[in-house]
């Protein structure tokens, strides 16, 4: 499992103490040391790994069959059970990336500009949230991209994905993973809706597994010009130190469905009859 120890260079090999001297329980002790020290920081890394792929497995679990809950009020509180995890993953991920932009940020207005190393990571972040072939840093471009990598409240999460699926029981959620009818017009292997219009050409979008659906559907309504409400709304509350919730947000998704102010009322009501705002305040 560990890789051989390296010879160690400071031992004189002309000469080999006896067993038993002190010079030689020093060289032994030394290199058992040396060996040890190695083998430890494999182990951390190795556990840290599999720590980390086991907690991907429990959070990423496949997708039940909610279906088979015949019980109304069971099937939601699995689906809520089982997707919310899922949320707060995908936002404590946004939130280590908007963590270190912000004190790129903050050492900047204190006077010391980003060097080389700290460009390129604010030039990728803006590459990831969809401002192009971005070649320059600026403290403009900062703002901007702050107001996109945020998180967003779980309840409006849980909301809409239980208004898109059916609470899960979708065949979009079920063979797709898709559990908020995203598209793509891209024809690479989606899934073609049964009442999809013959001169239509868009496919809903299969994912790997239901964590990898919401990471696509946070970054969407994070950098599509369409939800630049929910993202003002968002900022709004952010500067006045207020909990951003998925009450406050609905607002911002007007353009998410045809159906407009009713969809809004719909993801309200739904985030208030199943008490979703306790998933806002909920330590993560």
């Amino acid at each position: 499992m560990f890789p051989p120890a390296e010879e160690d260079r400071s031992v004189n090999f002309s000469h080999h103490p006896t067993a038993g001297t002190p010079q030689s329980r020093l060289v032994r002790a030394k290199d058992f040391a040396r060996r040890g020290w190695k083998q430890a920081v494999w182990l951390a890394v190795i556990t840290g790994l599999v720590v980390f792929l086991a907690g991907r497995e429990r959070t990423c679990r496949a997708l039940p069959n909610f279906a088979a809950i015949k019980d109304t009020d069971e099937r939601k509180a699995a689906f809520i059970d089982h997707l919310a995890p899922m949320v707060a993953r995908a936002n404590r991920e946004v939130a280590a990336l908007r963590a270190r932009l912000l004190a790129i940020n903050a050492a900047w207005v204190s006077g010391m500009p980003p060097g080389p190393r700290q460009r390129d990571f604010v030039l990728a972040a803006a590459s990831r949230y969809g401002f192009g072939k971005v070649t320059e840093v600026d403290r403009a471009l900062m703002g901007r991209l702050l107001d996109r990598v945020d998180t967003l409240p779980v309840s409006l999460v849980v909301a809409q994905a239980a208004i898109e699926s059916g609470w899960g029981t979708s065949r979009f959620a079920q063979k797709g993973n898709n559990l908020f009818g995203m598209r793509n017009y891209s024809e690479n292997g989606g899934m073609v809706p049964k009442e999809r219009a013959p001169e239509a050409s868009f496919e809903v979008t299969v994912f790997s597994d239901a964590c990898d659906a919401v990471r696509a559907y946070m970054l969407n309504l994070n950098i599509d010009s369409r939800y630049q409400e929910l993202r003002t709304l968002r900022g709004q509350l952010r500067a006045k130190g207020g909990v951003v919730t998925g009450d406050h947000l609905a607002d911002g998704l007007r353009h998410y469905s045809s159906r407009g102010d009713d969809y809004v009322e719909d993801v309200k009501g739904l985030i208030a009859s199943n008490k979703l705002g306790r998933l806002d305040t909920d330590d993560d």
